[in-house]
């Protein structure tokens, strides 16, 4: 019974931490391609 426990903890944070990552990875990347005038031209 401990064991299917820490199989679900284990499970629960690896997607946590894949849903952080790309919740991290997605702005960054579209904010590498917009160049630096452009988004101070709009502000």
């Amino acid at each position: 019974m401990k064991s299917s426990r820490a199989t679900q903890h284990f499970r629960s944070m690896v997607l946590l931490s894949l849903s952080a990552l790309l919740a991290c990875f997605v702005p960054a990347r579209h904010a590498i391609t917009v160049s630096p005038a452009e988004a101070l031209r709009y502000e």
